[in-house]
C-alpha cells in the first residue's frame, strides 16, 4: 500500500484473519478508497478486538459500520465479519515497514 498504484484504489478489502484487528486494519485500510470498505473475518472475541482496535481504525481513516455474525463450513464456533467504511485517507506513514504493525499495534502507541 505504499505504491500510489495500490494505494487506496479498492472499493472492497477482503482479509483473512491473519492478525490481531489494530494490526489487521493497518495492513488492509491504505488500500480502501475513500467510501470503501474493508471485511475482516473475526472469531468470538470480535468486540473486544474492535475495543482494543479503535484508535488504529480512527487514525488510519476508517469507522465500524457493522459486525455479522456468519456461518463457516466446516468451521467450529461463532465467527464474525467486522465490516469497515474509509471515511477519509489514510496518513501517508502508514503502513508502516514489515514487522511493526505487529509488535508494536497502535493501539498501543
Amino acid at each position: 500500500a505504499r505504491e500510489e498504484s495500490y494505494r487506496e484504489r479498492c472499493d472492497l478489502v477482503v482479509a483473512r484473519a491473519v492478525a490481531a484487528l489494530p494490526t489487521l486494519v493497518e495492513y488492509v485500510l491504505p488500500f480502501v478508497r475513500l467510501g470503501g470498505l474493508a471485511a475482516l473475518p473475526k472469531g468470538p472475541m470480535v468486540w473486544e478486538e474492535l475495543e482494543r482496535a479503535k484508535r488504529a481504525i480512527d487514525l488510519l481513516g476508517g469507522e465500524v459500520i457493522d459486525v455479522a455474525k456468519v456461518r463457516t463450513p466446516g468451521v467450529e464456533g461463532e465467527r464474525f465479519v467486522a465490516l469497515l467504511r474509509k471515511r477519509r485517507p489514510t496518513p501517508l506513514q502508514y503502513p508502516r515497514r514489515v514487522g511493526l504493525p505487529r509488535k508494536r499495534p497502535l493501539q498501543t502507541l
